[in-house]
């Protein structure tokens, strides 16, 4: 998993980060940090594809989602879109008082979350070297946004 996670960054959002920026994310996405996330109640949701971990998608506290990799071989093919159906649901599952669900999405991945009906909460900002943009997604109402 973490190594999906590193070659996708790498890749794709790690160009024009600080090396404040990188040592942080690195500090993130190593294995015993998710390990010690998933004892404090993250949730994972992963993708498999051709027998291999296609992609992967952290929870925090039911309300918030991060860590959404694909392996580029599995871009274009649907798979952040349902890794985000299935945490979306997991989230309204298991806190149907959720009203809301946030993400800190990379300048990458913005274009994307916006297809999928998040919307810019904040002005693109940097935590720890972290350069993100603050998004949320109601889920109130009848049927949530991404039903």
């Amino acid at each position: 998993m973490c190594n999906l996670v590193v070659r996708s960054f790498n890749e794709f959002i790690a160009p024009g980060f600080t090396e404040q920026g990188l040592e942080e994310f690195f500090r993130y996405v190593n294995a015993r940090a998710l390990h010690r996330r998933s004892r404090e109640g993250y949730h994972v949701i992963l993708a498999e594809a051709d027998g291999k971990i296609a992609g992967i998608l952290e929870i925090k506290e039911l309300r918030h989602l991060s860590m959404l990799y694909v392996d580029k071989q599995f871009h274009r093919k649907g798979i952040a879109r349902e890794l985000v159906y299935l945490g979306l649901d997991h989230i309204r599952s298991n806190s149907p008082a959720a009203k809301q669900v946030t993400v800190n999405s990379s300048t990458y991945a913005r274009p994307f979350y916006e297809n999928m009906g998040f919307r810019k909460t904040e002005e693109e900002k940097t935590i720890h070297g972290i350069l993100h943009v603050p998004m949320s997604l109601n889920l109130s109402g009848k049927k949530a946004a991404y039903s």
